[in-house]
């Protein structure tokens, strides 16, 4: 079952594919795991310690 992603999680992505950079990359990079970030993106997951990690490397304010 997919999830549909929040306003935050769309401009993540939208800013990913600016950086020529793919989930999985980036969570590499950053040592983010590959699920915690799917749950950041759906909202099912939205307090997480990672995810302040993915504004500053993103430089976003957070959106929602």
């Amino acid at each position: 079952m997919k999830h549909k992603l929040t306003p935050w999680g769309m401009e993540v992505k939208k800013r990913l594919i600016d950086m020529n950079m793919t989930q999985v990359d980036f969570c590499k990079k950053y040592g983010i795991p590959r699920n915690r970030l799917s749950e950041l993106l759906t909202g099912s997951k939205p307090n997480c310690k990672h995810k302040k990690v993915v504004n500053k490397v993103l430089k976003m304010d957070e959106i929602a």
